[in-house]
């Protein structure tokens, strides 16, 4: 940006009175168009998070519904265990029951978090091509140890039932067996879809920011421009043009040293890096 503005002022050194105009018409018409942009982004924003929002809403509502069915799953799973060791004779093994918990949730609730965290994923690379694609992405914080925590809470409160006491009472046992796991679903569930509002914030955060940033950037870049070609309106003589002319010659050359400096210390951190 230093040498497109040193470059500008050297074009202006010389230029006509006319031609500084039509530059400064230019860039009144470049600031125009600039705040027309801000405006369009701040829009495309809002409706990002409304959008996103809603679509955090109807993903909770297909998670509720694959929670549900793993739950009545699992649930039929461990109430026929039950009711074998019943026909046995026997009491119903509590070892045998925390195996299928583990198992089935493992089978399903893995598979559940990974489709879900896929696709939150999903949709945050898409808005983020969509509007700014230098954004980098967010990490996506959900973890398995939800899933163990889920466990412990089914397994607290089975071991708290009398198991050997429900036979003849199917229904009690079903009800009973619908409590354990309906707490336990419920906040696993919650948990993700509060992890998930986490990440979307975040995301939505730094997109604001990103644009805030961006929009100050070129807000500066016009409004330095537009200082430069004002001051190209003094008429200073031959002389203190030269005088500038010289000076900012000898500005661009300091400044292409500098970057030929810089890219020499990148280079030479980057070899020590490799070896």
């Amino acid at each position: 940006i230093l040498k497109e503005y040193l470059d500008l002022e050297l074009k202006l050194l010389f230029s006509t009175q006319e031609e500084i105009a039509m530059l400064i018409q230019k860039n009144k018409q470049e600031i125009n168009e600039a705040n027309k942009e801000f405006e369009t982004l701040k829009f495309n924003l809002q409706n990002t998070q409304t959008h996103f929002q809603e679509y955090l809403k109807s993903t909770k509502n297909t998670l509720t519904q694959k929670l549900n069915e793993a739950q009545n799953i699992l649930i039929q799973r461990i109430f026929e265990d039950i009711l074998y060791d019943y026909q046995k004779h026997s009491s119903p093994s509590k070892e045998r029951i925390e195996r299928i918990l583990t198992q089935g949730l493992e089978d399903f609730l893995i598979d559940i978090l990974r489709t879900y965290r896929q696709n939150l994923a999903q949709k945050i690379s898409q808005l983020q091509n969509t509007l700014l694609p230098t954004l980098k992405m967010p990490q996506m914080q959900l973890h398995k140890s939800t899933i163990t925590k889920t466990k412990i809470q089914i397994l607290n409160h089975l071991n708290s039932l009398s198991l050997h006491s429900y036979k003849n009472q199917e229904n009690k046992l079903k009800e009973d067996l619908q409590q354990a796991f309906q707490n336990g679903f419920a906040n696993f569930e919650n948990t993700i879809y509060h992890q998930s509002q986490e990440i979307a914030s975040a995301f939505l955060n730094d997109l604001k920011t990103s644009f805030e940033e961006m929009m100050q950037q070129s807000s500066q870049n016009l409004e330095t421009k537009k200082q430069i070609l004002q001051k190209s309106l003094d008429k200073s003589n031959s002389t203190q043009k030269q005088q500038k002319e010289s000076q900012i010659m000898h500005s661009i050359s300091s400044l292409k040293e500098i970057q030929i400096l810089l890219q020499e210390l990148q280079e030479y951190a980057t070899r020590n890096n490799d070896a």
